[in-house]
């Protein structure tokens, strides 16, 4: 991952700890997936704290690390910064910026996980190894940044699913990930401990749609109670609308066989 020291000395309130080597290898958040040469991110959560465990990692064989504290004790090197999760979604933004690739970002109430995997299977079929997806339902933003710090110079394609859970998560990712394509699988009542109504959860699912650049391309259902939200969000852009009962959508369902 050349550059990646780099990039975490530029991490906002970024303070230096000893010297990074640029042969870092992979970005883990959890000790037990680390390998030698990984770059172990420490968070904090309601009930752990993984500068704790900052020894762990350089034992597990990490070569450097990005905490809020701690690493000159654990002997690791890094960057100490005020806030570890919001350091890991600006690397992952900072580290996207790098790789212009095509990149297809997939939201919704349900059914993103299944369909980001399907686009993954084309995409694997089309460019094989050259193609990146997001593994599991990785959809948060821990998630997206690390799915983001797999990205390498083969790859040509990338699919990434975007969850949320509360207003504004939306376009945090969709700003992060950088989309060309965005699409909505649809829109239903969740979270209802912060999404009002399921208009807003359309309207949130719908921010990776104004994330597009002009040039970008929005996918959403074509006869869906929201479409005139996403219509008016895509503006000028391109649009596909899909319907399994509407032959007037750009893409519509002409014959299933249920296996």
């Amino acid at each position: 991952m050349s550059g990646l020291p780099q990039l975490m000395a530029q991490l906002p309130g970024a303070r230096l700890v000893g010297h990074v080597p640029d042969a870092l290898l992979r970005v883990h958040t959890d000790t037990r997936s680390l390998q030698p040469g990984d770059l172990f991110v420490a968070l904090r959560g309601e009930r752990f704290d993984a500068h704790d465990f900052l020894g762990q990692a350089r034992a597990c064989g990490a070569l450097a690390a990005i905490a809020h504290r701690g690493l000159a004790e654990a002997g690791l090197p890094g960057v100490e910064v005020p806030d570890t999760r919001l350091a890991l979604g600006e690397l992952g933004r900072a580290w996207r910026q790098r790789h212009a690739i095509a990149l297809i970002a997939v939201t919704g109430s349900n059914g993103k996980t299944t369909v980001t995997q399907m686009l993954a299977g084309i995409l694997r079929a089309a460019c094989g190894e050259a193609a990146l997806a997001t593994a599991g339902n990785l959809n948060n933003d821990i998630g997206v940044p690390l799915t983001l710090l797999r990205l390498r110079e083969r790859h040509r394609l990338a699919v990434v699913e975007l969850g949320m859970n509360h207003p504004g998560e939306i376009a945090y990712l969709a700003d992060m990930a950088r989309p060309g394509v965005a699409l909505v699988n649809n829109a239903q009542r969740e979270h209802q401990e912060f999404m009002s109504s399921v208009e807003a959860v359309a309207r949130e699912n719908g921010s990776v749609i104004a994330a597009l650049d002009e040039g970008g391309t929005a996918v959403f259902p074509g006869d869906d109670t929201f479409t005139p939200l996403w219509t008016t969000l895509a503006g000028d852009r391109r649009t596909m609308r899909f319907s399994d009962k509407d032959a007037a959508a750009d893409v519509h369902l002409v014959n299933a066989d249920w296996v």
